[in-house]
């Protein structure tokens, strides 16, 4: 069986997480030895910008064709050198078990699993960090410790959120915070694509046709747009639920999966049933 994506959505539905827990294996160290070549080759150093820089619209536009391009040859690439598949190897089998659905029964792994996780992530990124906030140089392997172990903080938050969340109520209702987060988490493609949208929008569309320059900011102004966008999503989302409206590029996919699907010919009755003997029967 060759790889593909459809070979790993078979194993995934078979459940066969003996090759699963191979595949990932592999790709986790194929992304290692990836993240620490870039940092090696790349001597520890960023590309960093300050200040506006003028750009013609001619120039901005083959500028988003490029990242377009980019985007699409790094998606596919992506799956064999990033921590994709890993991630998708440990939430299908959180699936099976009620880490998730029944966190008061393990609150015990859960808040180990949320510390340490959180704290590897952390120290992980920490000398990263620091080359942002002070004179300090980034090391080769900064990028590769970021990288790797950041999987490892997205498991601590996940289990925080999981004992956050807590058991199913006896009514079944979801209520405040949990209510708001359920209704994003539903609507995770929606939030996605509508926060790539609405940076390219800030940062791009708006800046080049007003100014005719591409906008930049610090680190501290950015965040706050990134905060100010995701509110915005997480708004979207709340109005959607409100209305009982399902995300709309989920319910594209959903439609597009639907006509995608392939009629199959009914087949015709056979001539003789199991049972019966060919040729005339006798008149009851």
């Amino acid at each position: 069986m060759g790889w593909s994506p459809s070979s790993l959505a078979n194993l995934l539905a078979r459940k066969n997480y003996s090759v699963l827990y191979l595949i990932g294996g592999i790709i986790s160290v194929l992304a290692l030895v990836t993240y620490l070549a870039a940092g090696t080759l790349s001597g520890g150093d960023t590309l960093t910008a300050s200040g506006e820089q003028s750009v013609s619209l001619t120039v901005a536009l083959l500028w988003v064709v490029t990242n377009a391009l980019q985007w699409a040859v790094v998606l596919v690439v992506q799956v064999l050198i990033a921590l994709i598949v890993p991630a998708a190897v440990i939430g299908a089998r959180l699936a099976d078990t009620d880490l998730l659905t029944h966190p008061e029964r393990h609150r015990r792994l859960l808040i180990s699993v949320g510390l340490g996780g959180l704290v590897l992530g952390a120290l992980a990124a920490f000398h990263g960090a620091l080359t942002l906030a002070t004179t300090a140089q980034l090391w080769p392997w900064d990028f590769a410790m970021t990288e790797f172990f950041g999987l490892a903080g997205a498991c601590g938050w996940l289990a925080l959120l999981a004992l956050y969340a807590g058991g199913p109520r006896p009514d079944g209702r979801l209520t405040g915070l949990r209510r708001l987060a359920s209704a994003v988490g539903r609507r995770s493609m929606t939030v996605y694509l509508s926060q790539t949208i609405l940076f390219g929008i800030i940062f791009g569309v708006v800046p080049l046709l007003v100014t005719g320059r591409r906008l930049w900011m610090g680190q501290a102004a950015a965040a706050l747009v990134a905060l100010g966008v995701w509110l915005a999503s997480v708004v979207l989302c709340a109005a959607l639920e409100r209305g009982g409206h399902a995300g709309p590029f989920e319910t594209l996919l959903r439609t597009a999966v639907a006509r995608s699907e392939r009629r199959r010919p009914t087949p015709p009755p056979p001539a003789v049933w199991p049972g019966m003997q060919a040729g005339p029967q006798p008149a009851p």
